[in-house]
């Protein structure tokens, strides 16, 4: 009932934004459309972000409209399920439901542009969760695959690969070698269609030099600003945050410091401090503060 009844919610709240297109996914519908005719991603089709980002949009075939938001809809339903699973997982599902909530509730009222486009930065949340679920599993292995699909979204993939090895550590090279599978599959199919060069360029070397010029004057200035603004909105998350630290056991509680600072540093990157950068740190937030909000509930 409670799964049924939040992927209502959520469907009705894409539904209601049917009519709009936002400017992060119309280049990855570009995309996709023209390899649905045949061009090969890269060498034929200009794209700044990685291979799965158009791809995942060839699943309903690059429509737009109720389909699209549909897709969006159950994108952030698995989401809200695997932070069920998650935190259920590593406690009990009293927080595993609030896990979920929380995150049902900020993938629906967050800032518009960050939320409702299926874009790399939003992409990663589902490989993001997958990832550190498995770890929690001792599934090591496995878990640097999800990593590594990640990757294969978002470049930022590798502070989830990080964040991972620091759950799992000391087992380190399971979780390596999981990371490595995925992506040297797509070195293949890139070297095989004659799209590594083109990609090389045009996920790495221009994008580095566009993130290496920040967008306003005062980068510094306008990261405590959006900083700011984001807690003051998730400030649920920093009170339960906060009490979790003070009431966890000590062994447990550096994993979660650690993962936390790592997706904060995935946020700084580039400093340029986009409302749908911080997805990165959601997860990282809502489940060691749903152990603290399940007390309350």
């Amino acid at each position: 009932m409670f799964f049924s009844g939040l992927f209502a919610l959520l469907l009705t709240a894409h539904l209601l934004e049917s009519g709009v297109l936002w400017a992060e996914e119309s280049l990855p519908l570009a995309a996709a459309l023209r390899m649905l005719h045949g061009s090969v991603l890269y060498r034929e089709v200009w794209f700044d972000k990685p291979p799965l980002v158009p791809a995942v949009y060839l699943l309903w075939g690059a429509r737009i409209g109720p389909v699209l938001r549909a897709a969006g809809a159950v994108y952030a339903w698995l989401a809200c399920v695997l932070a069920y699973v998650f935190a259920a997982g590593i406690w009990s599902p009293r927080e595993g439901y609030v896990s979920a909530g929380l995150l049902g509730f900020f993938l629906t009222f967050d800032t518009h542009s960050a939320v409702l486009p299926l874009a790399a930065d939003l992409l990663l949340l589902l490989p993001h969760l997958a990832a550190v679920l498995l770890v929690s599993r001792r599934q090591f292995f496995w878990s640097g695959v999800a990593a590594g699909i990640g990757f294969l979204f978002n470049a930022k993939g590798v502070l989830v690969l990080a964040a991972c090895l620091v759950f799992a550590w000391p087992e380190a090279m399971p979780v390596l070698a999981g990371f490595v599978l995925p992506n040297i599959a797509a070195a293949g199919w890139l070297m095989g269609t004659g799209s590594l060069g083109p990609y090389l360029d045009q996920v790495w070397r221009w994008p580095a030099k566009y993130a290496a010029s920040p967008a306003v004057s005062d980068p510094v200035w306008n990261g405590v600003v959006r900083t700011g603004n984001w807690l003051g909105f998730h400030v649920v998350l920093v009170i339960g945050v906060g009490l979790y630290w003070l009431r966890a056991a000590a062994k447990g509680r550096w994993k979660f410091a650690a993962w936390i600072a790592i997706c904060t540093a995935g946020v700084v990157l580039g400093w340029r401090f986009f409302p749908r950068y911080y997805f990165l740190l959601l997860p990282a937030l809502i489940v060691p503060a749903a152990r603290w909000l399940r007390s309350q509930c």
